[in-house]
């Protein structure tokens, strides 16, 4: 059966002006993660990206290390979701329902606890709404993950690999959609996805199953608990 390799990008710039930027910190943890896809000695290895700056970088970054010719397909079936879109739809209603993020007005951007906690309480009114003003509905987000998901895995053999080098939401929402979880666990583990982490499926004639989540062991050998990220 395929091995496939969901693989959330390294650490961002959170707080700053352009979040999308890997920091120094993201590019030594997407090397990490060539250097771990090295290891895995498939002979026929398809690696995909999201087409947003910090996943095609970490793909960048760790193809570095992996030492290989290999390209990279950019889909964005697996860009994230517009954070900045669900926030600016709820974020009015989160306020009138959290006087700790009410109290902390613009500068919750800042914090980031305070921004998961307003970013899943907002996601938790996205995933529900059938009329918000937004681009991309829940449903409709899940159907282009899964659908891009599917057409990565169109094809391969039983010793192939694919690599998906992506976003804690896309990896949630495809772990949801195997173990069947509700959308209110999908939208909990978007917010527990370390940077650089890798979650392993198989893919066989029965579909795709779970083999590993989140795992950071390739960041943990012999370094410093820092490679270890969730923003």
């Amino acid at each position: 059966m395929a091995t496939v390799y969901l693989i959330r990008h390294g650490q961002a710039s959170f707080g700053t002006a352009d979040y999308d930027r890997l920091s120094n910190l993201g590019i030594l943890q997407a090397r990490l993660v060539g250097e771990y896809l090295a290891e895995d000695g498939r002979r026929s290895f398809a690696m995909f990206s999201g087409g947003l700056r910090r996943q095609v970088d970490t793909a960048t970054h760790a193809l570095a290390s992996y030492g290989d010719s290999l390209g990279v397909t950019v889909s964005t079936s697996f860009n994230e979701f517009s954070a900045n879109d669900v926030l600016r739809a709820f974020l009015p209603l989160v306020m009138q329902q959290d006087t700790k993020i009410a109290a902390a007005e613009a500068t919750f951007q800042q914090d980031q606890r305070l921004y998961g906690r307003a970013l899943g309480a907002a996601m938790a009114l996205w995933k529900d709404s059938l009329d918000a003003p937004l681009a991309e509905s829940w449903i409709a987000f899940r159907t282009r993950v899964t659908e891009g998901l599917n057409a990565a895995l169109h094809g391969r053999g039983k010793d192939d690999a694919v690599a998906v080098f992506t976003s804690g939401g896309v990896i949630a929402m495809i772990v949801g959609e195997i173990l069947s979880l509700s959308s209110d666990k999908v939208i909990a583990l978007t917010g527990q996805i370390h940077n650089a982490s890798i979650s392993e499926l198989w893919s066989g004639r029965s579909g795709l199953s779970l083999v590993s989540f989140n795992s950071n062991s390739h960041l943990r050998s012999g370094r410093q608990r820092e490679l270890i990220t969730r923003w």
